[in-house]
C-alpha cells in the first residue's frame, strides 16, 4: 500500500502470493479486482481507527 505524503488517500502498488515463491506482481489481474477493493477498505478501516495490526498476546509476550 502506497500513501500521500497527508495520509489523505492509499494506493494499492503490489499483492504476491506468500504461500508460494513470488513470481510476479499480481495487482493488475482482473480476477484480483474483489480481492484488492475488500483489502483497501480494510487496511483504510485499520488505519482511521488505529488498531492494532497485532495479537496482544504477541505484544504482551514482547514485553517481558
Amino acid at each position: 500500500m502506497q500513501s500521500d505524503h497527508e495520509l489523505s488517500k492509499f494506493e494499492p502498488i503490489a499483492l504476491y502470493n506468500l504461500q508460494e515463491k513470488p513470481k510476479g506482481n499480481f495487482i493488475n489481474l482482473v480476477e484480483q479486482k474483489k480481492r484488492i477493493d475488500t483489502m483497501q477498505r480494510e487496511y483504510a478501516d485499520i488505519f482511521k481507527l488505529k488498531r492494532r495490526t497485532v495479537p496482544v498476546t504477541n505484544v504482551e509476550n514482547k514485553n517481558e
